[in-house]
C-alpha cells in the first residue's frame, strides 16, 4: 500500500496498515472515553499520524536496532509472569496493547 502526504510517498504492507488503524482506533476511543469532559480534545487524524510514524522509521532507514525476542519466548514471558507490557516496541512490530516506543 501507498501512503502519500504532501506529495511525499511511502509504502506499507497493507497488514501493517490494518493493524495500525486498529491500534489508531481502539486508543483514538480510550482517549475520548477519558477526555469525554473536556472542550479541547483536539485528535490528529489517522492518515497523518501514519505518515508521521513513517516518516520516523524511513528517517532511521528502518535500523531501529531491533533486538526482539521471538514470540515463543513472549509466550513464556504472558503464561507463567503474566507480563502484557512490551518495553521496547513500536506500533509495528507490538505485540500486546500496552507498550513502550523511542517514538
Amino acid at each position: 500500500t501507498n501512503v502519500t502526504f504532501a506529495g511525499v510517498t511511502l509504502k506499507l504492507h497493507s497488514v501493517y496498515l490494518e493493524k495500525l488503524q486498529r491500534l489508531y482506533d481502539r486508543t483514538r476511543r480510550q482517549q475520548q472515553w477519558n477526555l469525554n469532559q473536556s472542550n479541547k480534545v483536539e485528535f490528529v487524524s489517522f492518515e497523518e499520524a501514519l505518515f508521521c510514524m513513517l516518516c520516523r522509521y524511513d528517517m532511521i532507514q528502518g535500523a531501529g536496532l531491533q533486538a526482539g525476542v521471538p514470540g515463543s519466548v513472549m509466550d513464556v514471558l504472558l503464561q507463567y509472569l503474566d507480563c502484557r507490557m512490551e518495553c521496547f516496541a513500536s506500533p509495528l512490530n507490538c505485540r500486546y496493547d500496552k507498550f513502550a516506543s523511542a517514538f
